[in-house]
């Protein structure tokens, strides 16, 4: 893999997947490319090489998301809502070899 340096999916459940195809043709995650997941589910640290992945604070995004449709209910937005929550990259071994 000359040409990719890195690779970042928009989930874990991607990443895995796509981890798990390029061994098939003798690419291994953390020494010939980095891979980033999204969303630190409990398998990304099951997978070997550990999958780094992009933490969200899923509880909380439900719960504002839920917050937000009940006021919708009652009064709709005068204007787009936007809503940020913090994020936390988890580095693991799907990257620390890649980056050093």
């Amino acid at each position: 893999m000359d040409q990719i340096d890195a690779i970042f999916t928009a989930n874990d459940r991607m990443a895995i997947g796509l981890m798990q195809g390029l061994v098939e043709y003798g690419f291994h995650a953390g020494k010939d490319y980095g891979i980033i997941g999204y969303d630190d589910s409990d398998i990304a640290t099951m997978t070997i090489p550990k999958l780094s992945s992009v933490k969200v604070p899923l509880f909380d995004l439900g719960q504002i998301a839920a917050e937000k449709v009940l006021e919708m209910l009652e009064k709709p937005p005068t204007e787009q809502l936007r809503v940020r929550l913090p994020v936390t990259i988890m580095e693991r071994e799907s990257v620390r070899t890649i980056l050093k």
